[in-house]
């Protein structure tokens, strides 16, 4: 992959990162039907769903971490870890690699109305 490229990708990352946090944002306190129906299905992501990583979105990242390493598509989501204790996350991130996080949390980018349902 080319250094623009790679620029290009990193910068769409950061992007779509703070966009799909700050739409969820919005819709919390918020008493309206819409709001609580978006926030259920953003916080609820399904195998296939662009996602973001938001545990570490304005604080401490991985050693050596990306906003590419945190926004993809859901491919898997997994029990591992003792006992099956930990809850993994596996996404396919922007330039093609797959990803894995745990314990962490994903908000899904809930983007037309039949995916509120």
């Amino acid at each position: 992959m080319t250094e623009t490229v790679t620029t290009d990708l990193l910068a769409l990352a950061t992007t779509l990162r703070h966009a799909i946090n700050n739409a969820h944002l919005a819709t919390l306190g918020r008493a309206t039907e819409i709001a609580r129906i978006y926030d259920e299905r953003a916080t609820n992501p399904r195998i296939g769903d662009l996602v973001t990583e938001a545990t570490t979105i304005f604080g401490v990242r991985h050693k050596n971490g990306t906003d590419l390493d945190a926004v993809g598509i859901l491919e898997e989501i997994a029990s591992e870890g003792r006992g099956g204790m930990d809850e993994v996350f596996y996404i396919r991130t922007l330039d093609g690699r797959r990803f894995k996080w745990v314990n962490a949390s994903m908000i899904a980018a809930v983007s037309e109305p039949t995916l509120l349902r």
